[in-house]
């Protein structure tokens, strides 16, 4: 928490845009779009989550910046 709240200080435009979640058993998965401030780009972020007794025990992070061209018509999200 007290890490976030640091990071909060350092980047206050940053959004955190949350497009899915998936939970299975005490795994939890989030896709978000996070953008630093709201003239980026972003990046497409996917935090999974691991807890035990009510308490996140583990956290794995995967990140991949949004580019400007995307040959996806659809872009990354």
């Amino acid at each position: 928490m007290i890490a976030m709240e640091a990071n909060a200080v350092q980047s206050p435009h940053k959004n955190l845009e949350v497009k899915l979640t998936i939970q299975e058993e005490d795994i939890v998965g989030v896709y978000c779009h996070i953008k630093q401030h709201p003239e980026d780009l972003g990046g497409a972020v996917v935090h999974i989550f691991r807890f035990q007794n009510d308490q996140i025990a583990e956290l794995w992070d995967i990140s991949q910046h949004v580019p400007k061209d995307s040959p996806n018509k659809n872009g990354m999200f």
